[in-house]
């Protein structure tokens, strides 16, 4: 009797040690991956991270990173204008602390990844354009430029859009070449920092052709807009002269004769050649 319980029992035994094994096993693991989410969430807190890099723009401490403060940042003047006017939100000409996290937490909440990247390149970009900051912000062409990107932008969208940019090229090939080149976000319309982008590369080589290109591009955005006009002009025109056709044509006698006139054929023998002169008359004499 003993003897068999004493089997009974280690037969038992060997079906109940894995389950007592695997629990410990599987909560260790559950746990573990548990702290390592918590410790890759720890090791990067967005919000510290951010207001390093604000501190690392604001040059002169005062708690706000101003115009060229941004463009330092930025590595760009007209990405800086552009971003001002976006995430500047009490109009001020200048980003608070608050402004600039909330713009750092838009990025997170999109992607944590792309997040972190953003910040990597500011930090990058502000060690290395602090010495050129001076040199790189302004441009003579730059009001240029711009006043060229409003011409063009027809509908004052504050976009240039494929059927504008055809009108600055005079040509709807070279718009797509050009379109496909210098839209950066592929959203089908060029913004005035992609715009300026573009001409201050031109400038950067040349300053004489970058003023020749903006000169034919406002003659071209202009004489499309006359040829529009002038041709909105004939159409209206023509409009007018068929309604007024149309409407003296039944109380107009001389007008109703004129197309049977104007149909009947002409007997060619009855005239002579036009260009016979003295010899005309012999001509009309031998037919005769």
């Amino acid at each position: 009797m003993g003897c068999s319980q004493g089997k009974a029992a280690s037969a038992k035994q060997p079906t109940s040690q894995p389950a007592l094994s695997a629990e410990p096993i599987l909560l260790g693991a559950e746990e573990q991956q548990t702290q390592a989410i918590e410790k890759d969430t720890a090791a990067w807190n967005w919000k510290a991270e951010s207001d390093r890099i604000f501190k690392l723009a604001d040059k002169d401490g005062n708690g706000f990173i101003d115009m060229a403060e941004l463009a330092n940042v930025r590595n760009s003047n007209d990405y800086a204008e552009v971003m001002m006017g976006v995430v500047d939100e009490n109009k001020d000409g200048k980003l608070s602390l608050e402004e600039w996290s909330a713009y750092v937490q838009g990025i997170f909440d999109k992607k944590e990844a792309a997040c972190k990247g953003v910040l990597k390149l500011y930090e990058v970009q502000i060690s290395q354009t602090k010495e050129i900051k001076l040199e790189t912000s302004e441009w003579a062409l730059q009001d240029e430029a711009i006043r060229i990107f409003n011409l063009a932008d027809k509908d004052h969208s504050g976009f240039i859009d494929l059927a504008e940019l055809a009108n600055v090229r005079n040509s709807a090939e070279y718009a797509e070449t050009m379109m496909g080149v210098l839209d950066e976000n592929k959203d089908s319309k060029l913004s005035l920092a992609e715009w300026i982008s573009y001409v201050k590369g031109v400038f950067d080589k040349k300053e004489d052709a970058c003023k020749g290109l903006l000169k034919l591009y406002e003659k071209q955005v202009e004489h499309r807009t006359e040829m529009n006009l002038e041709a909105e002009v004939i159409v209206h025109e023509e409009k007018a002269a068929d309604a007024v056709v149309v409407a003296e044509a039944p109380t107009d006698g001389m007008t109703q004769e004129l197309p049977v006139i104007s149909v009947q054929p002409q007997e060619s023998t009855a005239q002579p050649p036009a260009n016979l002169g003295f010899f005309s008359c012999c001509a009309v004499s031998t037919s005769a």
